[in-house]
């Protein structure tokens, strides 16, 4: 058996130089990135991230600011604000042309039994 250990150095600590820069506006900054557990609630943690950076903006020493450079909780709102939608639509489109295509009273069974059959519980 042959340990890592007996092959390499290894230590904890920061690059000197560092290898790699972040850069903001055009001015270097410190970059913190925050990933959420595997099966998390994407749009909870963005609330929770954004309580408890109000919470830090309140308390940094005068000259640090802490910027936001990219918000996934947003985006997947968006995304399944954008879902919902489209699915709606298709559904009333869907119900509007049974209606139309089928005749009032056979299109009325199907305009009723739709919703009906997507509000279901699944056994």
């Amino acid at each position: 058996m042959i340990r890592l250990g007996d092959i390499a150095v290894i230590k904890r600590g920061y690059t000197d130089p560092p290898t790699q820069y972040m850069r903001l506006n055009g001015k270097a900054v410190l970059g913190i990135g925050i990933t959420m557990r595997p099966g998390g609630d994407v749009i909870a943690l963005g609330k929770s991230l954004k309580a408890e950076t109000d919470r830090l903006r309140a308390s940094l020493p005068a000259g640090l600011k802490l910027t936001e450079v990219s918000d996934m909780p947003t985006a997947v709102s968006h995304s399944v604000d954008d879902f919902v939608e489209a699915v709606g639509e298709a559904i009333g489109i869907v119900l509007l042309v049974s209606l139309i295509s089928l005749g009032v009273r056979t299109g009325m069974v199907v305009v009723i039994s739709i919703p009906l059959v997507l509000a279901a519980p699944r056994c």
